[in-house]
């Protein structure tokens, strides 16, 4: 019998040992990132000063804005999340109308630490990647005496591919009793792999220096959360 208790306290205290909370979040956020956006803006005021005569420089701001979601879920002390959103961006100069449109999005694999049930901390590493689309117009047509000319129009795509580091911070509030409502604020920096950018024909082209979905980010979102539970990867004795 005392050999039965001791079998029996021994697989509680291994299962116990691996115990592990299983969790999720997820909600909708925006998020800011400082895009340098130099070379951009000297390419645009390139065309809008010497190929359509212009006299005024094109300025595309930094930061730019996303709108989307977040979501993800941890098993124990990691968790693993993703995030996406998309905007759009504006300009123009006296002969140039310039319009981007941005979507950009990453996975992240972090490490958990919750020192109380109203905070969250995780640091993480990301990786993802991002795909923008570039729609220059003339601005008034170009006409030029008694002849009219056909409208400078051009149109670029790109893509790329990041990676980067953050950490994230989630402030909560109780719902009931494994639910949470939480605001999350992360923040981290995204480096460029790799940038490809093609014209309207399909043909690659050099990539505009400095310019791509990457730089500094601050994000924001509430969040709907679940507190870990404990599950076991063994089954409970029958004993």
């Amino acid at each position: 019998m005392t050999r039965l208790k001791v079998l029996v306290v021994s697989i509680m205290s291994v299962a116990t040992a691996f115990a592990y909370p299983v969790g999720g979040w997820g909600g909708l956020g925006v998020a800011g990132m400082m895009v340098d956006v130099e070379g951009l803006n000297d390419n645009l005021t390139t065309i809008n000063r010497e190929i359509l005569g212009g006299s005024q420089t094109v300025e595309l701001e930094s930061p730019f804005y996303f709108i989307g979601g977040q979501g993800g879920g941890e098993i124990g002390l990691f968790s693993l999340g993703a995030w996406g959103g998309g905007l759009f961006s504006r300009t123009s100069a006296d002969a140039l109308s310039a319009s981007l449109g941005y979507a950009a999005g990453s996975v992240d694999l972090g490490v958990n630490f919750k020192p109380a049930d109203w905070v969250w901390i995780r640091p993480c590493i990301d990786a993802g990647g991002a795909v923008f689309a570039l729609e220059l117009t003339e601005i008034g047509g170009g006409e030029v005496g008694d002849a009219l000319e056909e409208p400078y129009l051009s149109s670029l795509r790109g893509w790329q591919v990041n990676a980067g580091a953050g950490l994230a911070l989630q402030f909560n509030l109780p719902l009931c009793k494994r639910s949470l409502v939480g605001l999350m604020i992360q923040t981290g920096y995204l480096y460029p792999v790799y940038i490809s950018w093609r014209d309207q024909d399909g043909s690659e082209i050099d990539p505009i220096e400095g310019f791509g979905m990457h730089g500094a980010y601050l994000r924001a979102g509430i969040n709907l959360a679940t507190r870990g539970s404990p599950q076991r990867v063994m089954p409970r004795s029958g004993i």
